[in-house]
């Protein structure tokens, strides 16, 4: 078990809207945004780029922030952070890969292991995990703070946090203090490592074969604003100093390379698709204008679908979607949108069945996706339904274990099935990801009361260790 503090750079308050308010949601710049599809498109950029590097891509962290501006940086942990406006502003997946690229030179290079110290004197060592994580939400999904339009607080009480107004507060006031602070201020590289940084980029994408050409685009782009103010300067701007003299230098690099090949037709279908995803939730308003009725490409679809939902017009966007769904059959992120606009209708049922055909198509086992799939199964309550639902939230314990829904839905099928002890338990651990101490403790305690299994007993008296732990390093951790 680790260490509480430890835990705490990693856990999550989720949160979102009121199912029924899903057309008035408006998004506060620094929630961060959880969603299958778009975490899993951008590890499939990423992943190459950290093997050619000789890095673990097991060890990449990606976290999408709500924010107009473009800007995008690595930081500790092997923590990518990741604007909206960063990847609704690019033109192709050519850029988004030469920026990963260019970042990933700044963690190899050792640039982000130098600004530890820093970061700790300013107090944002966990700024890749705890900090940003704290104002989570998801894009995909109906409940409990999964999906841009969704909530913690279920139709049928599957899910109800009782102070969500506080964990609100809680979440901006860590956003609007250490992560503001950390993209646009403490990532600041020097001209020289930028350099470093840049022919590290091309080097990785020599290894791929790919070519480094977007990259260059997204620079031109950026040198754009050399004459404006730095107020009026995209943050990335800042953070990454960009001279002429380095864009020429970068331009002779690439000159140099041997002729590549483009990157892979796929990964510019992907990006077009969670481009417009974002677009769509964001800013639904702006779908009739750049993606009008005339242009049928599968990304103007499915933008059109994803703002009718967003809009109500839920008639409409399951025709949309069930038009998607029959020319790409095999796409498991269809499926689980559509399974969001039905849960949001009350079709709980078909939602359910979206769900499951979502998570038969997944080939690439997102813990996302299951977990959506096993709150609507709990939702139902169908005894039957239960254990599937049990089996799929054991299957992504590893992978969500900071994840306060997935403690919480595990508690709910224990419940249900008279194991009271491992219900308190894993509340205890709910409240741990929700740094709510006092609970955490009382649940340990209660849960210990119960408990059989030795590994679970184990797992109880950790809990309360690390809390003691905590109490003693510091005596104010409740308020931190």
């Amino acid at each position: 078990m680790k260490t509480i503090k430890h835990i705490l750079l990693f856990c999550a308050l989720w949160f979102g809207i009121q199912n029924s308010a899903v057309a008035l949601t408006v998004f506060k710049e620094g929630t961060i945004i959880r969603d299958a599809e778009i975490e899993q498109v951008l590890r499939d950029f990423t992943k190459p780029i950290f093997e050619a590097a000789g890095l673990n891509p097991k060890d990449l962290q990606l976290f999408v922030i709500v924010d107009d501006t473009i800007n995008a940086a690595a930081t500790t942990n092997y923590t990518f952070l990741l604007n909206t406006g960063f990847l609704t502003g690019a033109n192709n997946a050519s850029e988004i890969i030469g920026v990963l690229a260019h970042e990933t030179g700044h963690i190899a290079d050792g640039h982000i292991a130098r600004s530890e110290s820093a970061m700790a004197k300013s107090q944002l060592l966990g700024l890749g995990a705890m900090a940003l994580a704290a104002a989570a939400a998801y894009v995909g999904r109906p409940q409990s703070g999964t999906g841009i339009g969704s909530d913690v607080t279920n139709k049928g009480g599957s899910v109800m946090y009782d102070s969500i107004d506080a964990y609100r507060n809680d979440a901006s006031a860590i956003v609007g203090t250490g992560m503001a602070f950390g993209l646009k201020n403490l990532m600041k590289y020097s001209r020289g490592q930028e350099g470093s940084a840049d022919q590290a980029a091309i080097k990785f994408l020599n290894k791929l074969d790919w070519s480094p050409q977007g990259l260059f685009d997204f620079m031109k782009k950026l040198h754009q604003q050399e004459l404006l103010s730095p107020e009026m300067q995209d943050p990335y701007m800042l953070s990454h100093p960009l001279t002429t003299e380095r864009l020429e230098a970068f331009k002779q690099a690439i000159a140099k390379v041997p002729q590549t090949k483009a990157i892979p037709h796929k990964f510019e279908t992907e990006f077009q698709l969670i481009k417009a995803k974002l677009i769509a939730f964001l800013k639904p308003a702006q779908v009739i204008i750049k993606y009008p009725s005339k242009d049928t490409s599968p990304e103007a679809r499915y933008a059109r679908a994803i703002a009718a939902f967003r809009n109500s017009n839920m008639e409409q966007a399951l025709t949309l979607m069930d038009g998607l769904i029959k020319d790409f059959p095999n796409n498991a992120y269809f499926y689980e949108q559509k399974g969001q606009i039905l849960y949001e209708s009350g079709k709980l049922p078909q939602a359910i069945d979206c769900f499951h055909q979502a998570v038969e198509r997944d080939h690439r086992n997102s813990p996302i996706i299951r977990l959506f799939y096993a709150q609507a199964l709990i939702e139902s309550e169908n005894p039957a339904s239960l254990t599937k639902a049990k089996e799929q939230l054991l299957g992504i314990m590893d992978r969500e274990r900071f994840n306060p829904n997935l403690w919480y839905s595990l508690s709910v099928v224990y419940g249900r099935e008279g194991d009271m002890g491992k219900s308190a338990l894993y509340l205890a651990e709910k409240a741990l990801c929700e740094r709510k101490y006092e609970i955490a403790e009382k649940q340990a305690k209660r849960a210990l009361t119960m408990l059989k299994n030795d590994v679970d007993k184990l797992q109880a008296n950790d809990i309360l260790k690390g809390l003691d732990a905590v109490k003693k390093d510091s005596p104010s951790s409740e308020d931190d």
